[in-house]
């Protein structure tokens, strides 16, 4: 499985965790959650993937100057 495999699979799978989230009736209290910290660590992996992603627009929006407006 290449990575680009692999991050469809796990953003998948955080999309139908989530919504299971959005029920808690529906799967029990238990299992919300569990659901709740599968999530937040599926999240904590995703950041770490995309981190060089994140630093680089991060970067790029702090160097940007703001546009000058003209004074009429």
């Amino acid at each position: 499985m290449g990575k680009r495999t692999v991050l469809l699979v796990l953003d998948g799978t955080m999309v139908a965790m989530f919504v299971s989230l959005l029920s808690w009736r529906l799967t029990g209290l238990s299992l919300h959650e569990a659901f709740g910290l599968a999530l937040l660590a599926f999240v904590l992996v995703h950041a770490g993937v995309h981190w060089g992603w994140m630093e680089s627009r991060a970067i790029t929006a702090l160097r940007r100057t703001p546009a000058r407006t003209a004074v009429s």
